[in-house]
């Protein structure tokens, strides 16, 4: 039974399509209560839920989920009146119960049988590696092999899309006398895995890390991407182990990195560039140097007054949409990168086309290693448009495809763009998209239901960026207009900011300053990025503070280290 034709299926002879479980109904029990499991839509092509087969099995007389789930609750509400007690949980959906729940004794059982293992620590040299098996980032163990939208979100660290990788340091590829693209032989009790080196600032020496959940054929998305290295995996209790035989093997294996995409340099070159402009564009400091100096973030601006080229727009009577990102709170998850896709109608262009620089992520989240390569430091700082107050790309479109809102939107009409590119040329931050190809005119039918019907499906020769969901704002404008109101702060959420777990993007009006953007922006970490070119970007950034241990860093002189 699964909702796949998936490597077990293709073994069997017979196979139960499984329902999706948001075409199912159920029931949860947690620590607090229990909780009611509905079915958002109607099974799209006739699958069964897990309780529909098991109460098949367990009754002479066909019987389904609902009656199931229906029956089940009427033990644990106990009410004289039912009827009335069980639409009143449909409708919340939770119910708070005094007794402690069968999950929280599993739960504490599970914790107590963990505690009282005993791990496995093995020990790596240099003619017997270990090798560490990570969960895949995007595909996790390879359940979402099959999704377009995770297969091509890079990895936050790798930077990578569309493969799995062996992970090594900077002395390790030495030793082997690899680099990036080189392919590897992994070998284990007889068994080889080849897998394409990548080198990785901060790894350890003598070991490589190889990611679960690739080399699965589910589907048209996973069929072909990755490889599976379960194979060389002989041990189910741990995911460390040693003794593995390593060696470079022929040939190379070309990956898609969109980290150095919009690069112009030699890679050296552009390593000691990046090197170079790295402190202006991320700008971070040290909570000890922050107390002493609070205003360090805008130690590289201009000196001088900085003039506009032309009139500046004036927004004294209405909005004015606006963003900040705190560098502090950014974890690089790229919940906002796939939020933005969804929201969006981003479409999917597989391997060849993110490797030919053609990805069409609207927002990309740039990483940065510094330091030492042995033991580095890392910052993300993802980046949009940044809807320019002086936006580049508005005066040279010459179709006035790109203008400027009422606002402050740096807006794009679709069906007056012709594809000159010439606002991607001059915009130095590089986030402006191009279709190449129409990547929707073959899209399956079930793909097209995930479409958000508010957004318009660009078909190729279309320039496209960040709108601050326009979409969005446009609704909260149409419902305050209908209460007779005016926008208040918190109407407009948009959708990287509703997806940021640890709240790091805020968005509003900048023009009130009593709205939460504002009184980000006009904290003293508060800079915009390339800041210099006065183009006045509505998208600025919270500079990165590090707490830092100074027994560890060595910053205090009064601790050995």
């Amino acid at each position: 039974m699964s909702s796949h034709v998936d490597e077990t299926c293709v073994n069997n002879t017979w196979h139960i399509n499984q329902a999706h479980f948001l075409e199912s109904w159920g029931d949860v029990s947690g620590y607090q209560g229990a909780g009611i499991i509905q079915p958002l839509i109607a099974p799209l092509f006739d699958g069964k839920s897990t309780i529909d087969v098991l109460a098949d099995l367990l009754s002479e007389e066909e019987t389904w989920a609902y009656g199931e789930v229906h029956k089940t609750w009427s033990d644990i509400l106990n009410d004289a009146n039912f009827d009335k007690a069980w639409r009143r949980v449909v409708h919340d959906g939770f119910i708070a119960l005094d007794r402690e729940s069968q999950v929280a004794l599993n739960r504490s059982m599970t914790q107590a049988a963990v505690s009282s293992s005993n791990f496995y620590r093995p020990t790596a040299t240099t003619t017997e590696m270990e090798v560490i098996f990570s969960a895949s980032f995007s595909n996790y163990d390879g359940r979402y092999a099959n999704n377009g939208w995770m297969q091509e979100l890079p990895d936050p660290i790798t930077k990578l899309t569309w493969d799995n990788v062996a992970l090594m340091s900077v002395g390790t590829a030495k030793a082997l006398g690899v680099k990036n693209e080189d392919r590897l032989k992994i070998s284990n009790s007889g068994t080889d895995l080849f897998l394409p080196v990548w080198v990785l600032p901060g790894l350890a020496d003598n070991t490589i890390t190889v990611e679960l959940g690739f080399g699965r054929d589910i589907g048209r998305i996973s069929r072909g991407v990755g490889s599976d290295v379960n194979v060389i995996r002989k041990s189910t209790a741990i995911n460390i182990a040693s003794g593995f035989k390593v060696a470079k093997a022929p040939g190379k294996h070309t990956l898609a990195c969109v980290q150095d995409h919009h690069g112009m340099d030699e890679e050296q070159l552009a390593a000691d560039a990046i090197q170079e402009r790295l402190p202006t564009i991320v700008r971070e400091s040290s909570l000890s140097d922050y107390q002493k100096d609070p205003a360090f973030a805008m130690a590289f601006a201009e000196k001088e007054e900085l003039r506009s080229l032309w009139k500046e727009h004036d927004y004294s009577d209405g909005n004015q949409w606006g963003m900040a990102i705190d560098l502090n709170t950014c974890t690089g998850c790229s919940a906002c990168t796939i939020a933005c896709q969804s929201e969006n109608n981003i479409p999917v262009i597989g391997k060849e086309e993110v490797n030919n620089g053609r990805d069409m992520s609207w927002i990309r989240l740039d990483r940065y290693f510094s330091g030492d390569v042995e033991d580095p430091e890392m910052v993300f700082q993802p980046i949009a448009c940044q809807h320019c107050e002086m936006a580049p790309c508005e005066g040279v479109c010459p179709v006035a495809a790109t203008t400027h809102s009422e606002d402050g939107l740096n807006e794009m009409a679709y069906n007056r763009c012709i594809g000159t590119r010439y606002c991607a040329n001059n915009c130095p931050y590089k986030v402006r998209r191009f279709n190449f190809f129409n990547f929707t005119k073959d899209m399956p039918e079930i793909v097209q239901m995930a479409m958000n019907p508010d957004v318009t499906i660009r078909f190729r020769g279309v320039m496209e960026k960040c709108t601050f969901c326009v979409q969005r704002i446009n609704v909260a404008k149409i419902e305050a207009k209908n209460d007779s109101r005016d926008l208040v702060d918190g109407d407009v959420v948009v959708a990287c900011q509703q997806a940021c777990p640890t709240d790091a993007i805020a968005f509003g009006n900048i023009n009130d300053p009593q709205s939460e953007v504002s009184r980000i922006k006009a904290q003293n970490r508060d800079y915009a990025l390339l800041g210099e070119l006065n183009l006045q970007p509505r998208t600025s950034y919270g500079a990165k503070l590090r707490n830092l241990n100074p027994a560890i860093d060595g910053s205090n002189p009064a601790i050995e280290t």
